[in-house]
């Protein structure tokens, strides 16, 4: 067999010279080359179910974002402008978003409501001080407020029945 191995009573090979512990070298870089060719081929594998799983799922999200323009579309054509069937429904909701333009509300502020100024504007305290009038901010006084402006939203999710 194998001159440069020694074999024990315990059945495992010893290294005894420098030629067998060079084939040993040999043999872990040996291993390290499979190694990198395995998480190569794992790699490559991944990329190929990636790019399968994107090609289905878009589909998928494509075919679902048509079901649900159809029932949008659909659901504006309605009075109460809501869909409700015992395989789902439409729940619409309506938020408003402030919106701020600070060099403008600054200076209005300054002059009409100083005591919500600090070192910026307390939007909070500001927001329970106006009024949304057509989408413009009116204060107690009955005056518009420059820089701010209220914008109507929408958005519409849909519930699946259980």
């Amino acid at each position: 067999m194998l001159k440069d191995v020694e074999v024990t009573e315990d059945n495992r090979y010893h290294v005894t010279t420098d030629v067998e512990a060079g084939r040993q070298f040999q043999k872990i870089a040996e291993l390290d080359q499979q190694e990198t060719d395995l998480k190569e081929q794992k790699q490559a594998y991944i990329r190929q179910i990636t790019e399968w799983y994107d090609r289905k799922m878009n589909a998928i999200n494509e075919k679902r974002d048509n079901a649900q323009a159809l029932i949008n579309e659909y659901r504006l054509t309605k009075p109460d402008g809501k869909v409700d069937t015992p395989f789902g429904q439409t729940i619409v909701r309506h938020s408003t978003k402030t919106k701020y333009d600070e060099t403008t509300l600054t200076d209005y502020l300054k002059d009409s409501h100083p005591e919500l100024l600090k070192f910026s504007v307390n939007k909070a305290e500001l927001k329970k001080a106006v009024k949304n009038v057509d989408g413009r901010a009116v204060d107690e006084n009955g005056e518009i407020v420059d820089g701010i402006k209220f914008e109507q939203t929408e958005s519409v999710s849909y519930k699946l029945a259980k």
